[in-house]
């Protein structure tokens, strides 16, 4: 059976949420797979050798890669334009300007972040921050009975469903055609949720061709 362990985490170094930690996670699992949370087009900028663009993940993998030389990496998510990326931060700033309830919670998650690290990002607790981050969100919108502002954040919730969807069939799609003993996925936390209800209930529907596991 291929087994995958799913890591949350963060896109900068933030604290103890740095490269440092991750890189020690990955020589202590010395996984043969990691699967990326990056779409196909962009891996050049993060992986080859002429790499333009780094972040947490890539740094961390890029040191681990050169002493695992043969570990596979795999980008297994969907492409997003630019456009609807920059659009969504906007709207996030604007809407947290607006709610201070909403702030005062993402600088709790940032604190948590910095102060606990990796075992904070791939907590209960952390996801349930991002719930309420979401909910704070909603409200927000909703209070506004702002048509254009709704259908935007419709699109960007149906956008993210659809990557963690997409992440989770080309993983599966992927482990179907190769055989591993140990793999890691590496997504950010703000997906914990999400990704935990969708692959309970793909190892009720699907067959056993994968064993998932992450942090409880």
């Amino acid at each position: 059976m291929n087994n995958v362990f799913v890591v949350f985490t963060v896109h900068k170094d933030c604290g103890f949420a740095n490269s440092a930690s991750l890189l020690d996670f990955l020589e202590r699992h010395r996984p043969e797979v990691i699967f990326l949370e990056l779409p196909p087009y962009a891996y050049d900028r993060y992986y080859s050798l002429l790499y333009t663009r780094s972040s947490l993940e890539s740094i961390a993998v890029r040191q681990y890669r050169e002493k695992q030389p043969f570990v596979k990496l795999i980008p297994v998510d969907m492409t997003v334009s630019n456009d609807f990326i920059d659009s969504h931060e906007e709207w996030f700033e604007e809407i947290a300007r607006m709610n201070p309830e909403m702030c005062r919670i993402l600088d709790a998650n940032m604190r948590d972040q910095e102060e606990i690290g990796f075992s904070y990002l791939n907590s209960d607790r952390c996801s349930q921050r991002w719930v309420a981050i979401y909910a704070a969100i909603k409200d927000t919108i909703d209070g506004l009975n702002d048509p254009e502002l709704s259908e935007r954040f419709e699109s960007w919730s149906n956008m993210h469903e659809h990557r963690d969807q997409t992440m989770i069939s080309n993983i599966n799609q992927y482990c179907r055609e190769h055989d591993f003993e140990r793999g890691v996925f590496l997504i950010g936390a703000a997906h914990r949720r999400s990704i935990i209800e969708k692959l309970t209930m793909a190892d009720c529907e699907e067959e056993n061709h994968i064993g998932w596991s992450w942090q409880e």
